[in-house]
Order: structure tokens, then sequence, then C-alpha cells
């Protein structure tokens, strides 16, 4: 009668020299996998912090549009905010804390005072604007242009 923990004869198990030849094997492969992750991780953020940045200035477009008043959108490092300018105080509609949201990303403004201002037709009284920029530390910027007309466009 066999004993009951002894190995089958011809099954041999796997030497501890060989699973540690395929764990130095797997976590090589890891770390040259990692700084690429890692910028992907850093891109995909940028990224979706312009698609929340690009739909809020569409939200503040059609809410001038709608209201048939003046909306703004301010810039503020990693913080923008969205309002109706009715008389006499505006009303905020959102304010956003994007550096908070997404974690080392930075804002430029598309304006030099930091203000994007739609009248009721949806139109930029602004006409000065340049891309707004977003970036992650390791990352490409991604970034947007305001057009007259108060659309976003982006860049794939």
């Amino acid at each position: 009668m066999s004993h009951p923990f002894r190995a089958a004869a011809g099954r041999g198990g796997h030497t501890l020299l060989e699973l540690l030849t395929v764990l130095v094997l797997i976590l090589l492969i890891a770390s040259l996998a990692a700084p690429s992750m890692n910028s992907y991780l850093g891109h995909t953020k940028t990224r979706r912090a312009l698609d929340r940045v690009a739909n809020d200035i569409a939200l503040a477009r059609m809410a001038a549009v709608r209201g048939g008043t003046r909306s703004r959108v301010s810039f503020s490092g990693g913080t923008y905010t969205v309002s109706l300018l009715q008389s006499p105080t505006p009303s905020v509609l959102r304010t956003v804390y994007l550096s908070q949201e997404y974690r080392g990303v930075t804002l430029r403004a598309p304006t030099a005072d930091g203000n994007l201002v739609f009248d009721s037709r949806g139109l930029l009284v602004s006409t000065t604007t340049g891309p707004i920029v977003i970036s992650a530390p390791g990352s490409v910027a991604d970034s947007a242009l305001i057009t007259a007309g108060g659309r976003v466009y982006r860049e794939f």
C-alpha cells in the first residue's frame, strides 16, 4: 500500500531555482512596462480633465442661451467656476476643483484675465482666447481651442 502523501512515480515538481527564475523574469517584464504605463495613466488623466472642462464650457454657453443672459467660466489655478451673470448678483451653477479631482493636473486658462464670458446668443464676448492647456507630470499636455462662436475643439 502506498503512502497518501508520496508523489506518484514519474511525477516531479518544480525546483526552487526554476520558481525563482520565473519570478525574476516576471519582475523584469513588469519593471520594463511600468514607465509606459505611468505615462499612459497620466495622459488618460489629462484627457478626462480636459473633457470635464470642455463639457462645463458647453454648459456655460447653453445656460447663457437658455437664460437669455451672459454666463462666465472663471479659471483660477486648478479651480474654475461656471456662473450666470444675472443682475444684480451672479448665480453659480458649478464650481469644480480640478486639481483635487484629478491629482497632479494643472490648468492654464485660455484668456489673460482667466474669464470666458458668453453672451445671450452663446458667442464669446472676448475675442482674444488661446488654448486651454491641461498637463500632468510625466505626460504630454492636452489642449483645446475655443472659437469665437463658443465651440470647443480638441486635437486627438
